[in-house]
């Protein structure tokens, strides 16, 4: 399936079972002043929650600190997350069955292709914490005895490394087996595996991580957020047995693009890097984001930097090729991210402008 489709279908599952859908949020958050939205906007969230008590959101995100990674055939700086939401204990078994279902029954991913890392317990700043016995005998049940993984301190915990106030819990995380060879391979949940790929997260947000200074505690909070998030462009990456991320529909379709320029051959990664590079630039744009020396325009100001550093590697930069990935991008997500809908020229002249400052030193 296609990003477009697996969106729909998303949506028209967790819609089947009782969840509200709600329109995205703000990459310009208010939480995080000094970069973009990341994941999700919990201020945005628990609104939500207050007016449903199950709802379901299709959400971009923006993570600067991935930039750099674009190119090793799983990251992208800008991801769709599909995300259902729900409150309370009594509603963990069914967050964890219903993502079962919608990967196994409607993305038809065989069970023996999935494996699952769980808290294994430990001390979490202040709290001594234990197993999360339930995740592990929900996901017994559904058949996954011999693929979860119990990891122990931070690494399943969300928030853990946080250096914010932020939502905190627990977390099930979900890889898929490429069965690819994997020279780093180290196993499932190991960052840098490209045989295992995360493909989705079940945090259950039971605690309110506090920051004062050096001081960082855990304080209880309820009922919990149960979430699971699925990356709609890894699982178009596998339901469309692409060999990366970067094959997928969208990414082909601008391949072919540049191809006509003649400038694709061995220049993979540069081209993935543009390709993923202009499509986080129209979101943000569309957002109001404004690239600056300082905060979070100074991350938007190198990403687009970047834009032309990478455009230089190939030895040009085309203002037609830009103005094409631009029309490329709203042409494709628009029909469901409104925001980006006549803002073509806003974006190209935003880019061009930045161009024009920094031609010679990139």
């Amino acid at each position: 399936m296609k990003i477009k489709e697996l969106r729909l279908r998303f949506i028209e599952f967790y819609r089947s079972k009782g969840y509200t859908l709600y329109p995205p949020s703000s990459l310009i958050s208010q939480e995080f002043p000094y970069t973009y939205l990341a994941s999700l906007d919990m201020k945005y969230i628990t609104n939500c929650l207050t007016k449903a008590e199950r709802i379901v959101i299709v959400q971009d995100c923006f993570r600067h600190f991935d930039v750099q990674n674009v190119g090793d055939g799983i990251h992208l700086s800008l991801f769709e997350m599909g995300t259902a939401l729900n409150k309370g204990e009594k509603l963990k078994e069914e967050i964890i069955e219903l993502c079962h279902s919608f990967l196994h029954e409607v993305c038809k991913i065989p069970l023996n292709k999935l494996f699952f890392t769980v808290f294994g317990g430990g001390v979490i700043f202040d709290k001594k914490l234990s197993t999360d016995c339930k995740s592990i005998e929900i996901l017994n049940k559904l058949g996954y005895s011999s693929r979860v993984i119990k990891c122990r301190g931070a690494t399943n915990f969300f928030g853990g490394t946080s250096s914010h106030n932020i939502y905190a819990g627990p977390r099930i995380e979900i890889y898929y087996d490429t069965s690819q060879k994997c020279a780093s391979c180290s196993g499932v949940g190991h960052a840098g595996c490209k045989r295992f790929v995360e493909i989705a997260t079940i945090p259950f947000l039971s605690y309110i991580k506090q920051v004062n200074g050096e001081h960082i505690e855990l304080l209880p909070y309820g009922p919990s957020i149960n979430a699971s998030a699925i990356g709609f462009e890894r699982l178009a990456m596998i339901s469309m047995q692409a060999s990366d991320i970067y094959n997928i529909d969208f990414f082909n379709d601008c391949k072919k693009l540049i191809q006509i320029k003649g400038k694709l051959k061995n220049n993979d990664k540069v081209i993935a890097k543009i390709i993923d590079h202009v499509r986080a630039a129209c979101f943000l744009i569309a957002d109001g984001a404004k690239p600056s020396n300082k905060g979070r325009g100074n991350v938007f100001r190198k990403l687009i930097r970047a834009i032309y550093r990478n455009y230089h590697t190939l030895g040009f930069c085309n203002s037609d090729l830009l103005r094409k990935l631009i029309q490329k991008t709203i042409i494709e997500f628009s029909p469901f991210y409104g925001i980006l809908d006549s803002k073509e020229d806003e974006i190209f002249a935003i880019l061009e402008r930045e161009k024009a400052r920094y031609g010679e030193n990139i």
